[in-house]
């Protein structure tokens, strides 16, 4: 009786340690890396009424990301963190002829952000995020099917991600979340050559963007 209640005590501590280690404590950091991608192929059909219709194929916008950074629980469920990432954009500008003509985006981004966990079940966590995002790169716009020109990029942005979770995998591993994203941005393009400027301020809401995270825990 004895040695099953020493198994039984053993056991207890055992499942008190590992709920403790998997909840988002204060002083508790990880390293993480995240990744997105959107892309694919938009099929139209054009139909005048009378059974002719005309099909067309067309390519989705792409978009490409890899993120990688340091995060830090100030607070019990209250984090801060810090990426830098390379986002990649290639955007349908117009059609010359028979070929698309885009408009792509390479830089480096550096995404500071806070979010707060709300338990939603055992290792189960909401946790809606806001934060901000500065990209430094390069745009290549095609203005017609043989000619391309650069110019300088520069993006200042803050944004909300509204539905995201993680989930405590283990007390050193956890998998995060993110579908959509509300944001607002100003992009600034300069000319490489005259030393002009052209800006843009841009809202957006989303839910057709999903990032996955890998988060390591120490």
């Amino acid at each position: 009786m004895e040695c099953i209640m020493k198994r039984f005590a053993v056991i207890i501590c055992f499942i008190v340690l590992t709920i403790s280690a998997s909840a988002q404590n204060k002083f508790e950091k990880y390293v993480f890396v995240t990744g997105n991608a959107a892309f694919g192929n938009m099929k139209i059909e054009n139909s005048d009424g009378y059974h002719n219709a005309v099909k067309t194929e067309r390519p989705f916008n792409t978009y490409l990301g890899l993120k990688a950074g340091f995060g830090f629980f100030v607070a019990k469920n209250f984090r801060l963190e810090l990426g830098v990432g390379v986002p990649y954009s290639k955007e349908i500008s117009s059609k010359d002829g028979d070929k698309w003509l885009y408009d792509k985006v390479l830089g480096v981004s550096i995404c500071p952000n806070m979010a707060y966990f709300v338990k939603l079940a055992d290792r189960f966590y909401y946790t809606p995020t806001i934060g901000g995002n500065f990209v430094f790169g390069k745009e290549e716009l095609d203005v017609s099917s043989y000619q391309t020109e650069k110019y300088d990029y520069r993006l200042t942005g803050v944004y909300v991600n509204p539905v995201s979770f993680q989930f405590r995998v283990s007390p050193k591993f956890a998998l995060g979340l993110d579908v959509g994203q509300v944001y607002y941005r100003r992009i600034k393009i300069s000319y490489q050559v005259s030393g002009a400027y052209a800006a843009a301020n841009q809202w957006h809401f989303s839910f057709n963007d999903i990032s996955v995270s890998a988060l390591f825990y120490f």
